[in-house]
């Protein structure tokens, strides 16, 4: 039984390193779909186990499994497909929770100044609590999603210099700020970032898998697009 589940195990491996086009994109984004689920039901008890204390010292302090998490994940598939330098992947590791971090503060920050500044403008009798509430953690989703993406691939171009094109920059950080506005459902929901995590991380790792084998995926998509003429 245990030689049967090593040699799966290879067969498994293999079949990942060789992963070439929609296959990269497919499989990062299930294993950044693990990550998603990692971070949320990993949390609240658990995060503080690693927190960001020194920016609040308190438990708005941002938690730093969910990055490792994501950037684990990011780090494996650079490995396998880009660039099997331990090296590059720890930059991406840590750059990935760097990324988390700022983002969660970014979210954070703006969420807050936003509140301030509606309420100096009394926009909560005007919109109601509940829908100004969904609203301000929209804008902070998509501030904290933009500079989360950014930072990532900042960390990302600098471990893979051929990955830093225009093309993988603006695709990524749309998704990224897009993706971000799932935060809008804590907002409503008041509880849980499942949804943010899914959507953020899946969403980004399939867009940062296609820049890494987009001419593998070009040549994949363009005879079926030649068949269907």
């Amino acid at each position: 039984m245990g030689d049967i589940a090593v040699q799966t195990f290879k067969e498994q491996v293999n079949y990942f390193v060789k992963a070439t086009g929609y296959r990269r994109v497919l499989l990062l984004a299930a294993l950044a779909l693990v990550s998603s689920l990692l971070s949320n039901f990993c949390q609240f008890g658990s995060w503080k186990i690693l927190q960001a204390t020194f920016l609040h010292g308190n438990d708005l302090a941002a938690p730093i499994l969910p990055g490792i998490y994501f950037g684990a994940v990011l780090a494996v598939g650079a490995y396998a497909w880009k660039r099997k330098s331990l090296f590059a992947a720890c930059v991406i590791l840590f750059s990935t929770v760097i990324a988390w971090v700022v983002a969660w503060e970014c979210a954070y920050n703006t969420v807050g100044h936003l509140n301030d500044l509606c309420k100096n403008a009394a926009a909560e009798p005007l919109l109601g609590p509940n829908t100004l509430r969904i609203i301000l953690f929209l804008f902070g989703g998509i501030a904290g999603g933009f500079v989360g993406g950014l930072i990532t691939l900042v960390g990302i171009s600098i471990a893979i210099s051929e990955v830093g094109t225009i093309n993988n920059w603006w695709r990524t950080l749309f998704v990224a700020s897009f993706a971000g506005t799932a935060l809008g459902y804590y907002g409503y929901d008041g509880g849980s970032f499942i949804l943010l995590f899914v959507v953020w991380q899946v969403a980004v790792a399939a867009s940062i898998a296609f820049g890494w084998s987009f001419k593998e995926t070009w040549k994949t998509a363009s005879p079926l697009r030649a068949r269907r003429r």
